[in-house]
C-alpha cells in the first residue's frame, strides 16, 4: 500500500477515503510516459484533478501548459473567482 501522503505536482494531501467516488484530492495513478505501457518504474501517483488536467501530456509539457495559464491570467489582471 502506498505510503506517499500528497502529489508531487501539486502539494494537495491525498483523501485516502477508500470509497469509490473520485474527489479533486484523490490519488490517482499515471503514467510518466505515455507511450510506455504501466509498469512499477512508469507510474506515479498524483492527484485526481492533477491527472485530469495533465491528461496525455508529459509532465514537462504539463508543467509549461500551467505556466502558461498563469501568465496570461497575470497580464489579464484576472484574480482567483473573478
Amino acid at each position: 500500500f502506498p505510503t506517499r501522503r500528497s502529489s508531487d505536482l501539486c502539494g494537495i494531501e491525498f483523501s485516502w477515503t477508500g470509497n469509490k467516488k473520485l474527489k479533486s484530492d484523490s490519488p490517482s495513478l499515471d503514467r510518466i510516459n505515455n507511450e510506455k505501457e504501466i509498469r512499477l518504474n512508469n507510474i506515479e501517483i498524483i492527484c485526481w484533478k492533477c491527472n485530469a488536467t495533465k491528461w496525455n501530456r508529459t509532465k514537462e509539457e504539463f508543467i509549461k501548459y500551467c505556466s502558461t495559464v498563469l501568465e496570461r491570467m497575470k497580464k489579464s489582471g484576472k484574480k482567483k473567482g473573478k
